[in-house]
């Protein structure tokens, strides 16, 4: 049961990333879009 609960944590903390990852991309082509707009 607690190796399931690390698994776990270890798949959240790497999905956290990537959403932080897609976040930061979404932000510079949403900045780039206003540039480009502007």
């Amino acid at each position: 049961m607690n190796n399931y609960m690390e698994i776990n944590a270890g798949y959240w903390a790497i999905l956290k990333l990537d959403l932080k990852k897609i976040r930061l991309k979404s932000l510079k082509l949403s900045v780039l879009n206003y540039f480009l707009l502007d």
